[in-house]
């Protein structure tokens, strides 16, 4: 649903009246480097073109009314009472509250795939499309929205600009070009859901700072420390993840050179280099270790990584729809089943 459409709907639902209506959108969050959903830790990402989008106007009196473009099902809410407990988006909106925000109408449309998670996307784009109703900012606004969650993940949703990723470390965002210009970002998932790395990483943190009480991420580990680590922590596995994590560290610092001076050699070099690091140090289900290899076989493809429960890859545009269909055929040959696919563009205004 393009802009238009979104607000023709809007009025549709809600009786047009003189309200200026505000506008605002979050991507699809791709981690390029490093793992968002592995909390304090340091991670690059970009949002993708998927998006969610959000149509609102401010009404009088404290009513939120809250309802998805492909339902008819209009959550209201009064700021001022108890948001229910499985609404997390309406909890999102609550801690805003004491801001001094007034009532608002929203609209809300999904363009991201339903095999993709999009909590997250959809609650940092109705948040900020209240504030942006009420013409405020907020500095803490990726832990309000985070509420128990990763923080840095909704740093990276509210810093992301078109031709820009960022580079994110705890709450806080630095904006790094992304001239990603004649390529495009191709996604590839499986059926089989890859395991959650949030638990296993809360526990190795939990074994370094047994032994660095001070440490309180994983982007302060330095090579170091880890050689020191190496005798205290017995699990060999735990041990991997921790070489994995930093020297993704360096890895990110390598590509955010490059990319500050415009080059996107260094991201693409990383990028690989990252794949093998998950691959050797992490572990990976077959199905993302064969999408990963078999796709780098093909021309104009510059690198590909692990993503979600398959693949993100960079794609020499014209060769964008030949790599589809020969991966595509070689999967089903493989694996007995046709991935989903996904083109996306960085996201952008």
């Amino acid at each position: 649903m393009n802009l238009t459409e979104l607000k023709t709907d809007f009025y549709r639902r809600y009786s047009e009246s003189a309200s200026y209506l505000c506008f605002f959108r979050s991507g699809l969050l791709c981690s390029l480097l490093g793992d968002v959903d592995i909390p304090k830790s340091r991670s690059l990402n970009c949002s993708l073109s998927m998006c969610v989008q959000v149509c609102g106007r401010a009404v009088g009196g404290d009513i939120i009314k809250l309802e998805d473009s492909d339902s008819n099902n209009c959550r209201s809410h009064h700021l001022l009472s108890p948001f229910p407990a499985k609404n997390r988006t309406l909890q999102a909106i609550s801690r805003l509250a004491p801001m001094g925000i007034s009532g608002a109408e929203l609209l809300a449309c999904s363009s991201i795939p339903d095999f993709f998670d999009s909590e997250r996307e959809y609650r940092a784009a109705v948040v900020g499309a209240v504030l942006k109703i009420n013409d405020m900012e907020c500095e803490n606004l990726p832990e309000l929205c985070a509420g128990g969650e990763n923080p840095s993940a909704y740093a990276s949703l509210f810093a992301n600009k078109k031709g820009w990723c960022t580079d994110t470390s705890g709450v806080t965002a630095e904006r790094v070009p992304l001239p990603l210009t004649g390529f495009k970002l191709l996604s590839v998932q499986g059926r089989k859901k890859a395991r959650s790395r949030s638990a296993e990483a809360a526990a190795l943190l939990e074994s370094v700072r047994a032994v660095y009480p001070h440490i309180t991420s994983f982007s302060e580990v330095t090579r170091e420390q880890v050689e020191v680590l190496r005798r205290f922590i017995k699990d060999k596995v735990q041990f991997m993840r921790l070489m994995h994590i930093v020297d993704e560290n360096d890895r990110i610092d390598a590509a955010v050179e490059g990319l500050k001076r415009y080059g996107t050699d260094a991201l693409f070099k990383v990028i690989n280099a990252s794949q093998q690091s998950l691959k050797r140090l992490w572990g990976l289900n077959r199905e993302q270790l064969f999408m990963a290899d078999k796709i780098m076989e093909y021309t104009g493809v510059k690198c590909a990584r692990a993503w979600k429960n398959g693949i993100i890859a960079v794609v020499e545009e014209d060769r964008a729809d030949r790599v589809i269909r020969a991966l595509q055929f070689d999967y089903e040959n493989k694996m007995g089943y046709t991935p989903f696919f996904c083109i996306a563009d960085t996201f952008g205004d």
